[in-house]
């Protein structure tokens, strides 16, 4: 739960119909020390004195809880939010909808949209978290889901993705090459800017002969009557990714320019880049969406043999990376530790227990 409640962030949460009171306890003791407001759409048993027992003060210091019961009322609620908010919590939307007295269900499903719009910019503007949790027992059906939930999954969506980070570098090693390119794409074209790193240790479904033997008859694929006009054929790891993502954006229109622009591609981790939080891609992981047994090839291997000369040149690089890396983090822990001891030992000094018996 605290991967979900990090601030900026997006979560839509399913809960059992009886867990629903578990789920939102949850939510809460992991966002200690930050201000919540919880909106209370109509859950059965759910109440402030259901919540209250079991929870410790300091959490309850902290949560102020209000009752919408139409979409009118959510959406003046989330209106009158302040900025010191840091997490918001939407309980049971639905409920909203089944109880609304719009009778026109495209006017309620507007009043909605506008609610969740302006949810959205408070995520990005005011750094709040917003988890919507809904309930398990309503979500059975495929039509419901689509009638009920489909604005709002996509508002959701589209938030997440709005969260921009200046610059997002993913570790390429481990992911499958089509599934993260598509969702690289996806992000270039949202205005994100994406830096991959480690091309070469990218995976590709398939024995490693039988892909060769696909890429050999790729390679031979040319102008007739003049193999110098192209289509050009690239066999760096970093290039064949590039070429993946190129052809999953329309990159001859002035849109598709621009969003190749905020692409880069690398073999190895080069600076500035191996000084910076990598990220991965959970959609794209290969041990996560290729069944397990299934054969596979690493990119760098696949482009060794056919052609690329520097895969002994990167090797060595990333050896070097490693090493400074590794004496880096040693220094790192050693300081922390350090840190961690003279806390340790300051909390054990006479000011600090005359401070902690007044209270602070």
């Amino acid at each position: 739960m605290n991967a979900l409640l990090k601030a900026g962030k997006v979560s839509l949460l399913y809960t059992g119909f009886n867990s629903t009171e578990d789920t939102i306890k949850c939510i809460l003791e992991d966002s200690t020390g930050q201000s919540i407001i919880l909106f209370d759409c109509g859950v059965p048993r759910i109440s402030i004195d259901v919540l209250a027992s079991g929870l410790r003060d300091e959490i309850l210091n902290n949560v102020r809880y209000s009752q919408c019961f139409d979409l009118e009322g959510l959406k003046q609620s989330v209106d009158d939010v302040h900025d010191d908010v840091r997490v918001l919590v939407l309980v049971n939307v639905k409920q909203c909808l089944n109880r609304d007295k719009v009778t026109d269900f495209n006017a309620s499903h507007k009043i909605l949209n506008s609610t969740m719009m302006k949810c959205r910019r408070l995520c990005i503007s005011s750094n709040i978290t917003l988890v919507i949790v809904e309930q398990e027992r309503d979500y059975r059906s495929t039509s419901n889901i689509l009638k009920y939930y489909a604005d709002i999954t996509m508002i959701t969506k589209n938030v997440a993705m709005n969260s921009f980070e200046p610059v997002v570098v993913v570790d390429g090693k481990g992911h499958l090459l089509g599934r993260l390119a598509s969702i690289v794409a996806k992000q270039l074209l949202e205005g994100q800017k994406v830096v991959v790193v480690r091309c070469e240790a990218l995976n590709v479904s398939g024995e490693f002969f039988r892909t060769k033997l696909k890429y050999h008859d790729y390679l031979r694929k040319g102008t007739r009557f003049n193999k110098t006009r192209g289509p050009f054929h690239f066999r760096a790891p970093s290039r064949i990714f590039y070429k993946a993502i190129r052809g999953m954006v329309s990159h001859k229109t002035a849109r598709g320019k621009a969003a190749l622009e905020r692409l880069k591609v690398f073999e190895g981790v080069p600076p500035p880049y191996d000084k910076k939080k990598r990220v991965v891609v959970p959609q794209a992981l290969r041990v996560l969406r290729l069944k397990q047994g299934r054969k596979y090839t690493t990119l760098g291997d696949l482009s060794a043999s056919v052609g690329w000369k520097y895969s002994d040149v990167v090797s060595k690089l990333e050896d070097k990376r490693r090493v400074r890396a590794a004496e880096y983090y040693a220094k790192k822990k050693a300081a922390t530790k350090k840190v961690e001891a003279a806390k340790a030992s300051q909390a054990d000094s006479k000011v600090t227990k005359e401070l902690a018996a007044l209270g602070y």
